[in-house]
């Protein structure tokens, strides 16, 4: 049977048996067990950051996808035939709609979700796996995402640090619309004069109804290296200084 070659390649069943890769009681209740521990510990990681999909959430598409993938392998060896991919293929693309809920624009332009909606999907992929039964791909596997949610985005933090890209949000004082108008020239002036490059200039949509004129504005640091070098948050502190803005923000 398709499903049987788990016990040729994978190590953990070779060393613990092969009733391991087989439909049995005991193998459904170690594959439910694994996709609850597994989906559980990268749902820590989640809610613990407060996001929408959390704890319960990452266990439940793992197990979600763990029984589906077991119907699909109950369906194939005893009732002799079908497609052996179809419903794992339906839970990948079932996710995806799921994980797309979670992604959201705030009023800042900000994108957030995207790496809540990428760990959904990777953990129905985890799910799948621990059903057709291959155990050290799954803890492999889990460790692997565990790595990048818990360790990396240190690293990703010192990435966006040292990159001269960034994206500022600026709120600038009230006035008249003609001193507006002023304020964002000036600032232009400003970003120019600290050794900037200006890519795009984008006004908040989602301010349009407040007093405050509210613009992303997205920059490159250091044009010209000869100059004095600013760093990020350099460069942050100089712009809340100026009078005419009531608050500067980078964009991450």
């Amino acid at each position: 049977m398709i499903f049987a070659i788990t016990r040729d390649i994978d190590p953990l069943v070779k060393l613990f048996g092969d009733w391991l890769s087989d439909i049995n009681t005991y193998s459904i209740i170690v594959r439910i067990f694994l996709a609850v521990l597994l989906g559980g510990l990268i749902g820590l990681e989640r809610a613990f950051k407060k996001h929408e999909a959390g704890f319960r959430t990452n266990i439940l598409v793992c197990v979600g996808a763990t029984m589906t993938t077991f119907c699909n392998q109950f369906i194939y060896e005893y009732f002799g035939g079908g497609d052996v991919a179809r419903l794992g293929a339906g839970v990948i693309s079932g996710v995806g709609f799921l994980g797309a809920g979670t992604i959201l624009l705030t009023s800042r332009n900000q994108i957030r979700g995207l790496t809540t909606a990428a760990g959904l999907w990777t953990c129905a992929c985890l799910g799948i796996s621990i059903g057709l039964g291959f155990y050290t791909v799954s803890i492999v596997g889990c460790l692997a995402i565990m790595l990048v949610l818990y360790l990396l985005p240190g690293f990703e933090s010192i990435v966006n640090n040292k990159t001269p890209y960034l994206t500022l949000h600026v709120e600038f004082e009230n006035g008249s619309k003609e001193e507006k108008q002023g304020y964002l020239k000036e600032f232009m002036i400003f970003l120019r004069e600290h050794n900037t490059k200006i890519y795009a200039v984008e006004r908040n949509q989602a301010f349009i109804t407040s007093k405050l004129d509210v613009y992303s504005i997205s920059i490159r640091l250091n044009v010209n290296k000869k100059k004095t070098k600013f760093k990020q948050d350099q460069i942050v502190a100089a712009a809340n200084t100026l009078e005419y803005i009531f608050h500067c923000e980078k964009i991450n």
